[in-house]
This record gives C-alpha cells, structure tokens and sequence, in this order.
C-alpha cells in the first residue's frame, strides 16, 4: 500500500493531466489534513505567474505548457517527506 503523501501524489498527478484539474478541496478531503503541509502554495503561485498553472477558487490545473512538463511542475509543488 502508498503512504498518504504518495496516494495524494498520484491523485494531484491524475487531476493535473486532464485539462479541468482537479480539486484541492477534494483531495483534502480525502486524504485528510491540510494541503499546505504537503504542497507548497507559494510555488504554485510562482507557477500560475509564469503560466504553468491555473489555481481558481479550489481547482488545480496545468496550461497546455505546463502539461509538457508536469513531473517537473509536481517536483516543484510537492514538498518532500
């Protein structure tokens, strides 16, 4: 079985693949405890400037650069264990 950080990993790296994202609430929510543990929000902020990511209201999404570089992109927001 994954650890909780590598099941919610794998979550935030489906969502990112698809064009709509995914949603931080949901993935809270289901994998218990606060994303700011686990992501690292001023990156992602970092990210949306440089137009890599969108982040509105609670969706997580990559631009169609940001999809050419996903696993470079979860490196950067994913705080290690």
């Amino acid at each position: 079985p994954l650890a909780r950080q590598e099941r919610l990993e794998e979550a935030l790296l489906m969502g990112l693949r698809l064009s709509e994202g995914g949603s931080l609430d949901r993935l809270e929510i289901e994998y218990g405890g606060a994303l700011d543990a686990v992501l690292d929000f001023q990156e992602i902020d970092r990210l949306c400037d440089a137009g890599y990511l969108v982040y509105s209201d609670d969706n997580l999404s990559t631009t169609r650069p940001g999809r050419m570089i996903l696993d470079h992109l979860l490196g950067r927001i994913v705080k290690p264990d």
